[in-house]
């Protein structure tokens, strides 16, 4: 026989369940909690234990000594910011500073297309360059990146004037 649970029947199991465990966990009424006085105990029991007590005191009241000092911990996790120098931290001598002998960053644009529209009888060329602040569309003269001139643009590549004046080809990239 198949048995379908609608709601009367799952309400009757749940509560039927909820009574057993109730009943099971309810202590009978036989069971009585009966009061222990404490055993007397021998003397000499008790100066071994309260000498025992007094020991272990002793040796977690050295350890405490020894820990030392409270040292301030080197972040603070709750605050964005950084810890604030001692005036012992401060004393050191800074590193002189080593003129650097790196070569500048590469320039971060890129060349994606050139453009070639038709005013009245003379051809205008525009660059698409891709940067890092997004698509520049640039025309002869114009300034791409602090110090970097459009020099030239052909229909393969562009030239970029160098802020010490040199020249930079970018070729198409196609990107």
């Amino acid at each position: 026989m198949l048995f379908t649970m609608n709601w009367k029947s799952t309400a009757f199991v749940s509560g039927a369940g909820l009574i057993a465990t109730w009943l099971a966990s309810v202590p009978s009424p036989t069971t009585t909690l009966k009061m222990v006085a404490p055993q007397a105990q021998p003397a000499s029991a008790q100066t071994a234990v309260s000498s025992e007590i007094a020991r272990e005191a002793d040796r977690l009241e050295r350890r405490n000594r020894v820990d030392g000092d409270y040292n301030r911990p080197s972040r603070n996790l709750f605050r964005f910011e950084g810890v604030r120098t001692t005036a012992r931290a401060a004393s050191v001598a800074p590193a002189p500073v080593v003129p650097s002998t790196l070569e500048p960053q590469p320039l971060a644009i890129h060349l994606s297309g050139v453009a070639m529209d038709r005013v009245g009888e003379k051809d205008v060329w525009t660059a698409i360059l891709s940067t890092p602040t997004g698509v520049v569309l640039a025309h002869l003269g114009d300034q791409v990146a602090p110090g970097w001139q459009i020099s030239t643009i052909e229909s393969e590549s562009v030239g970029l004037t160098r802020p010490d004046g040199s020249l930079l080809i970018l070729p198409l990239t196609g990107k």
